[in-house]
């Protein structure tokens, strides 16, 4: 026949196994919530660093079509000027065709 002071620690020592397990349980849950938590903080890292080297990606190609337009203006200007140049070329041409037509036509007013 069990005692009280018996019995009492049986259900004291039952109460403490039943907690420990409860704290396992627990602490079992809190490592799997651990565990995922720093699996989603590398995947949020390393899509930061995916991002950081498409924008700089970005950067880098829009620094080399601004260099492209802007060579692309260059041309632009330099052919421009040439139209122009040539436009005065053809005035010129035409000026002296008609200072040459003139010329012709002095030795036939001499006569």
């Amino acid at each position: 026949a069990k005692t009280e002071a018996q019995e009492l620690t049986q259900t004291k020592e039952e109460e403490l196994f039943s907690s420990i397990q409860g704290w396992k349980a627990h602490t079992a849950a809190a490592e799997t919530q651990r565990s995922h938590l720093e699996a989603h903080i590398k995947a949020l890292r390393d899509a930061h660093q995916t991002i950081e080297k498409e924008r700089d990606e970005s950067k880098a190609a829009v620094e080399q079509l601004s260099q492209q337009v802007l060579g692309e203006k260059l041309l632009i200007d330099y052919i421009e000027g040439w139209k122009n140049h040539v436009t005065a070329l053809e005035c010129q041409l035409s000026d002296l065709m008609a200072e040459l037509e003139a010329l012709r036509d002095v030795p036939a007013k001499v006569e």
